[in-house]
Formats: C-alpha cells, sequence, structure tokens
C-alpha cells in the first residue's frame, strides 16, 4: 500500500509527460516494468506550487493518515515551458500481472 509517485518533463526529453494535463477521471495509466505490467484508473488531478510536497505522502496530501490503497502520482510542470505550477494526477491501482 501507498503512493509511487513518478515525475516527468512535459517538454524536452522526449515529452514524456505532454498530455498529462489532459486526463481526466476514469482514464488508465499503463506502467510496464522489467517484471510486471500494472494498471491504473486516474481519480483525481490538480495544480499545486512546485514546493508542495505532500503529494509525495504515502496518501497523498495526508501525512498522517496510512494507505488502504495503491496509488501513482504523476506529476509535471504547468504551463509548458514553465516552472510556475505543477500538474497532479493521481490514479489507484486496478490491475498488476507478471509479464
Amino acid at each position: 500500500m501507498g503512493n509511487f509517485a513518478v515525475a516527468g518533463h512535459r517538454v524536452t526529453a522526449g515529452n514524456p509527460f505532454w498530455s498529462l494535463p489532459s486526463l481526466k477521471d476514469g482514464n488508465l495509466v499503463y506502467i510496464e516494468t522489467r517484471l510486471n505490467d500494472y494498471t491504473y484508473r486516474v481519480i483525481g488531478k490538480k495544480w499545486v506550487a512546485p514546493a508542495d510536497s505532500a503529494v509525495l505522502d504515502p496518501v497523498p496530501s495526508h501525512p498522517r493518515q496510512r494507505p488502504t490503497r495503491r496509488l501513482i502520482t504523476l506529476i509535471t510542470c504547468d504551463p509548458a515551458w514553465t516552472a510556475t505550477h505543477r500538474v497532479i494526477v493521481t490514479g489507484v491501482l486496478v490491475a498488476a500481472k507478471p509479464r
């Protein structure tokens, strides 16, 4: 249980998170590792200040709460080409299977 956080650039380095701000609740996010495939369902999106590290808590923005779900937090800059804010997309694990 807890929070798996991934930060990526919207621009440069191949633009990996270019479309992150367009994700909506219910969209699926697929993560492939060497050993497993994971599927997360988006459950929320918000914008925060760059210094807001509470989104990295085991239960994002709830530092004293014990996690009861497996979450993913995806983080990138917004607007593109700036560092004034961060887009935070949260998802919950819906499937995991060996590769």
